[in-house]
């Protein structure tokens, strides 16, 4: 199979080359160098098995960024990021350990005590004014830089390992999230395209499920209410703006973000999320987006063909030119009436004996 592509002319890329590796060390995956070992020693067997491919497609690891009670076990969640195993990363990279653990803490409790008036006076003040909200704490600051320091440490060191012991050159591609969301991921999307070939960011949109960006931004809304009572909804929202830059039109309390998905949504924010991704790299062929919609993207909400048509729109219109689709095996016919137009010969049902593999599966 991968013969014939590479025969069609097509750039043959394996998706997590390094699936099946060993256990590595105990430690974090950003800390221990024996982890980052196996898994680097994994990609190298998987690759020179296929010399026909030209590169590996890597979607994560990466820090988290979901305050949820409920994402506790789940690998996204921020507060449970700073095991033991990381400090001998922090003295490597120059950070305190003990004062970037502190730090979390202190932001985690900064979370439960927000205050109405004080969140009026200091979320709309850019980035002093969320320092002023978040306490003014230059620990939160660095555990923020260390995340970043560590993220990118990690896949140029995995950059470095492919260089020196593959036998052919192979080019790398990172799946950070959407530029809302990556830096406190710890992506920082210029830097890793110094030396990552592709970038390709989340572009996923939809509420409820996991990964989405109106399920995120609900998840915040529900959580920071809860924690502070007397906080609207209105006030959470100011927060999610603080922090990360977005503000979702027509959305001012959680009820509106079940409708959050509407064509100014997509005019702005998806537009706006494109534009940031093309800023960091000097060619938009690196730039190719996961995007996933239909039936129940990442378990969420159903997204519909037309939800998918306005969302590569709006990314075209803002320079994008090449997109990752992620449909789970239930590949609708809607979806691909959409790509195919859009993207090369329109499918036409009577004229053609291909079905999109339309199967439910949850």
């Amino acid at each position: 199979m991968l013969t014939a592509a590479k025969g069609r002319g097509w750039s043959v890329w394996i998706f997590q080359a390094s699936s099946g590796a060993g256990p590595g060390g105990s430690g974090h995956i950003f800390a221990d160098v024996k982890s980052r070992a196996a898994m680097c020693a994994r990609m190298i067997d998987t690759l020179e098995h296929y010399p026909m491919v030209d590169g590996a497609i890597m979607d994560g690891p990466e820090w988290g960024y979901e305050i949820a009670p409920h994402h506790q076990n789940h690998r996204s969640f921020i507060f449970h990021e700073l095991p033991e195993s990381v400090a001998p990363k922090c003295a490597e990279l120059g950070y305190d350990y003990a004062a970037l653990v502190a730090a979390k803490d202190r932001l985690l409790g900064c979370l439960h005590t927000l205050r109405s008036p004080r969140l009026r006076l200091h979320a709309p003040g850019g980035l002093l004014g969320a320092f002023q909200l978040l306490g003014r704490d230059p620990d939160l600051l660095a555990w923020f830089a260390f995340r970043v320091e560590a993220l990118t440490d990690f896949f140029r060191n995995i950059r470095e390992c492919l260089a020196a012991e593959m036998s052919r050159p192979i080019q790398l591609g990172v799946g950070p999230r959407s530029a809302a969301f990556a830096p406190l991921c710890g992506y920082d999307l210029a830097r890793l395209a110094e030396f990552i070939e592709v970038l390709l960011p989340k572009h996923y949109f939809w509420h409820r499920g996991f990964d989405g960006m109106v399920g995120t931004v609900y998840r915040y809304v529900e959580t920071l209410t809860v924690w502070n009572p007397g906080v609207s909804d209105a006030d959470a929202l100011a927060v999610v703006k603080a922090l990360f830059g977005l503000e979702l039109p027509g959305v001012r309390c959680r009820n509106d973000l079940e409708v959050a998905l509407s064509p100014a949504f997509y005019e702005q924010v998806v537009a706006q999320e494109t534009r940031r991704a093309l800023a960091a790299v000097d060619d938009p062929n690196r730039v190719v987006p996961w995007v996933d919609a239909g039936r129940a993207p990442h378990d969420g909400d159903p997204m519909s063909a037309g939800d998918l048509k306005r969302l590569l729109q709006a990314a075209q219109d803002a320079g994008l030119q090449r997109f990752l689709y992620h449909h789970h095996g239930n590949l609708t016919a809607g979806e691909w009436a959409v790509m195919s137009e859009m993207c090369g010969e329109a499918w036409h049902p009577l004229a053609s004996d291909y079905r999109p593999p339309d199967q439910t599966v949850l």
